[in-house]
Parts: C-alpha cells; structure tokens; sequence
C-alpha cells in the first residue's frame, strides 16, 4: 500500500471497527482521498446519498439537527469506521450529518462501486449488515435511556459505556484517552451541557473519575454502574 494514508490504518487501535481490514483495504485502497478541517462536514441532510465513506483519521459525529439549532448527535466514528452506508441500502438523500470533530482523513467510494465490492464478496456483506445492526441497536439503547433514565442517569450510563468500549485498562482504572466535550456528551444524552458539567464534577468529587479536556480516567466502574440505574 505504499504511502498511502490507508496504511495508517495499521498502527491503529480500532474499538468500533466491525469490518474487518483486510476488507477495507480491498475496497479503498485505490480510491481518492480527502483531508477535511474540524468543523467541516462530509455531508448535510437532503444531500444526495451518492458515496460511501472510511474514516482513516480522526473522528466524525453523525447526527441531525433539529428546531432552531438544536442538535442530536447519534454515534461517532473513528478510525477505520465506514460512514454514508445508507446510500447502499437504497437511500436517496441523507437524513443525518456527519462532522468532522478533529481533522479528518476519509477515503472516498461511488455507492454504486461500493455495492460492486459488495457482489463480490458475501463476507464482506455480512459484516456491512453487522454494521448497520450495531448501529441501530445503539440508536434503539440511546432512545430507551431517554424514556426510562433521567437526565444524570443518562450521563453517567453514556460515561460507563465509553469506558467499557474505548477505555484502556490501567491496574483497575479504565482510561479514555480521547475524551469528548461536553456539549458533545449533552448531544448524545439529549441533555443540557450545564447538567453534563454538573455531573461529571460530582463524580470527580467523589472520587468516581477524573478528566481534563483530552482523558477521562474512571477509577471504579462498578460504582458508575450502579449509579447509571
């Protein structure tokens, strides 16, 4: 693979990647590249659902905006993640947005050659299907934590759960090192990011976790569980 930025791949920790690599590079590795700034967008909702996207480098959210400037953000993405798949399952246009929250590397796929990959390789199709239900299943668990949890609860569950997936462990810490803001945790929670601040202070004054703008350090899981319910 050479130079080419997909080849970072390798050195990459990858907690969310359900497609596995060798898939990737089949399909992307001769494909255009783009380097896109924080804040900037792949795609908007109402835009044609024309390419597929693979996350070399940095994050993106995924989310929709709703009245006025509110916004829900649905899930992130990380390196060696695949984004704008809805296109390949039959959407027309975009109903969501994905933004770049820091600078990004993607590579660029035409649905219509991605779902040539696809015919060709029923392994990768399966784990495509296994991306999209991972996805839905983390919708339909963001939406039964907004009708049965209160607003801390639904913090501190999203904070167990970022642990346990992104989290390295450290003796018996479990440690983020790539932490989010906290507007972008209030997005995830339908909450405000007033309420995330308060939370997030109350579990370091007691000893809970820890954090500063890039770490999250949680010093006892259990007692974050247990306050979740």
């Amino acid at each position: 693979m050479g130079n080419h930025p997909f080849a970072q791949l390798n050195h990459l920790q990858q907690h969310h990647q359900l497609i596995p690599e060798k898939h990737l590079a089949e399909i992307f590795d001769r494909t255009a590249t783009r380097k896109i700034a924080r804040g900037g967008y792949l795609y908007l909702p109402a835009e044609e659902a024309q390419q597929v996207y693979l996350l070399v480098q940095g994050r993106v959210k995924v989310g929709s905006f709703g009245d006025g400037s509110r916004e829900v953000t649905k899930y992130i993405c990380r390196a060696s993640n695949i984004l704008g798949e809805e296109g390949v399952i039959g959407a027309k246009v975009r109903h969501n947005f994905a933004q770049v929250l820091e600078s990004a590397t993607v590579a660029v796929l035409s649905v219509a050659d991605f779902r040539k990959a696809l015919q060709g390789n029923p392994a990768l199709s399966q784990q495509l299907l296994r991306l999209i239900g991972g996805r839905l299943a983390e919708a339909e668990q963001q939406l039964e934590s907004m009708v049965f949890l209160n607003s801390r609860s639904r913090i501190i569950a999203f904070l167990h759960r970022l642990a346990a997936q992104d989290g390295q462990r450290v003796g018996y810490k479990m440690l983020v090192r790539q932490f989010i803001t906290h507007q972008e945790i209030a997005n995830l929670t339908a909450t405000s990011r007033q309420t995330v601040t308060t939370v997030l202070n109350e579990l370091r004054n007691a000893n809970v976790l820890t954090f500063n703008r890039k770490r999250l350090l949680v010093r006892d899981m259990d007692t974050l569980a247990a306050w979740s319910r």
